[in-house]
């Protein structure tokens, strides 16, 4: 029982790291780009923000 509640987090954090990581690389490739996340969608980055 605790084995399988060990390894259920585990897997958890796996997901939430794989997650945060794929979220990092898409938002590198937003600002490539010139977009940023907003709200309700994609939106323009402020141009002091474009460089």
């Amino acid at each position: 029982m605790l084995r399988a509640g060990w390894a259920a987090m585990r897997a958890a954090y796996r997901r939430r790291a794989t997650r945060r990581a794929l979220d990092r690389l898409e938002d590198w490739a937003l600002k490539d780009i010139g977009l940023v996340r907003g709200a309700y969608g994609f939106e323009r980055m402020p141009p002091d923000d474009l460089q």
